[in-house]
C-alpha cells in the first residue's frame, strides 16, 4: 500500500474532523455524544487495521528503514517517514491502545464527549508520528505535540486537582525539551541536514557528543520519567481520567526510552561512559547492535552496572534464589553471573 505510513499517521485526524463535524451539526452536546463515540471508535479500529497491514508487510530480515516516504521541505529539512524493527512495534502498540481507551471512556465520560474523543484522536496521530518520523524537526513537533492533548485531557476531564497536575506535566516536559531543541538546531546547522539516518551516521567529535548526549538526555529523562524529574508522574496518573492514565502508562512514558534508543545510543556512541572502566562499553553502538558477540569481560561489565550496581539492586539472597531456580535449565549466562558475585558491591553478607 503506497503512503501507508502517512495513512496510519494522519488517519486519526480524519476521524477527529468527522467528530468535529458531528458536533457542529448536532443540536446539543448530548445529541453529539453518541455519534462522537462511534466515529472515534470506528476511526481507531481502522487505524489499528492499517497498522496490522503495516506490520504484516514489514520485512524483519531487512535492517534498513522500510516504507520510507520523503518530501524535501527547506534548508535540509524534509517530510521524512519510515519505520524499523523497533518503531513499528510502537506504532502497533499506539494503534492498539486507542480503541481500548475509547471503550473505557464510553460511559464514564459524560460531558464534552465530542471534544474528549477529538483530543484522543489527535493524540494518536502525534504518538504514531513520533515513531514514524525520520526528520529531526518533524520528530520534535510530534514529540512535543503530545503534550497539548494530554494537557487538555487531564486539565478538563481529570480529578479535583487536575489543573495543578496538568500544568506540572506540561512545564516539566516542555522545560526538559529546551536543551534538546538547542542540540537539534546545532546538529542540523553543523551537518547540513536534519535527517535522522544521516545524523546517526555523522561522525560527531567526542567532546561535542558529551554535550549533545546530555541535551537529549534532559528531555528523555523527564519523559520516562527518571529520578529526580519524576514528581509530575504521580499527580498526572492520579488526576487523569482512566483512559488518560492508560495512554500515559501504556505509551507516553515509553517515548523517553524510545528516544534513548533512537538518539542517545546510536548517535553519540563514544561519549564518556558511565561504566567504572570509562571505556564506553555500554554506549558503544557496535556492542549495542550485536550484544551476543560481546566478550565475556563486557558481559561482566554490564552485570556490574545493571545487576549488582552501587545500590544493591539484587542482594545475595536474590542471586542465590535466581541460580537455584535456573539450575538444570542450561542457561549459559548463569555461570558468569555467579563468578561475578564476589566482586559486586551488593548488600548483605557472603554467600
Amino acid at each position: 500500500m503506497p503512503y501507508i505510513l502517512s495513512i496510519v499517521t494522519f488517519l486519526p485526524l480524519v476521524g477527529a474532523l468527522a467528530v468535529l463535524m458531528a458536533r457542529v451539526m448536532a443540536k446539543s452536546e448530548e445529541a453529539a455524544a453518541g455519534p462522537a463515540r462511534w466515529i472515534a471508535l470506528i476511526a481507531s479500529l481502522v487505524v489499528l487495521a492499517v497498522s496490522v497491514v503495516l506490520v504484516a508487510g514489514f520485512d524483519p530480515s531487512n535492517p534498513a528503514y522500510q516504507f520510507v516516504e520523503m518530501v524535501p521541505w527547506f534548508a535540509g529539512a524534509s517530510y521524512h517517514l519510515g519505520v524499523d524493527g523497533i518503531s513499528i512495534l510502537f506504532v502497533l502498540l499506539s494503534a492498539f491502545l486507542l480503541p481500548i481507551c475509547i471503550i473505557a471512556s464510553w460511559s464514564s465520560i459524560k460531558e464534552r464527549v465530542a471534544e474528549y474523543m477529538i483530543a484522543f484522536l489527535i493524540l494518536e496521530t502525534l504518538l504514531i508520528g513520533v515513531f514514524t518520523a525520520l526528520d529531526l524537526f518533524l520528530f520534535y513537533i510530534f514529540f512535543e505535540g503530545t503534550l497539548v492533548p494530554m494537557f487538555i485531557i487531564i486539565g478538563v476531564w481529570g480529578g479535583a486537582n487536575r489543573i495543578y497536575a496538568a500544568y506540572k506535566l506540561f512545564l516539566y516536559t516542555l522545560l526538559g525539551s529546551v536543551l534538546m531543541l538547542a542540540a537539534m538546531l546545532y546538529m542540523a546547522a553543523t551537518a547540513g541536514t536534519s535527517s535522522i539516518p544521516e545524523l546517526t551516521a555523522y561522525d560527531w567529535p567526542v567532546g561535542v557528543q558529551t554535550f549533545l548526549w546530555l541535551a537529549f538526555f534532559a528531555s528523555f529523562a523527564v519523559k520516562m520519567p527518571m529520578w529526580p524529574v519524576h514528581t509530575w508522574l504521580p499527580d498526572a496518573h492520579v488526576q487523569a481520567p482512566t483512559a488518560g492514565s492508560v495512554i500515559l502508562a501504556g505509551i507516553l512514558l515509553k517515548l523517553g526510552g524510545y528516544g534513548f534508543i533512537r538518539f542517545n545510543l546510536p548517535m553519540f556512541p563514544t561519549r564518556p561512559s558511565t561504566s567504572p572502566a570509562g571505556d564506553g562499553a555500554v554506549g558503544d553502538r557496535h556492542h549495542l547492535h550485536l550484544a551476543g558477540r560481546l566478550p565475556s569481560d563486557r558481559h561482566q561489565e554490564a552485570d556490574r552496572l545493571f545487576v549488582g550496581g552501587p545500590h544493591g539492586l539484587r542482594d545475595h539472597g536474590h542471586l542465590r534464589r535466581q541460580r537455584s531456580g535456573r539450575a538444570g535449565r542450561g542457561v549459559p549466562d548463569d555461570q558468569p553471573r555467579a563468578d561475578l558475585v564476589g566482586a559486586l558491591p551488593v548488600r548483605g553478607g557472603g554467600l
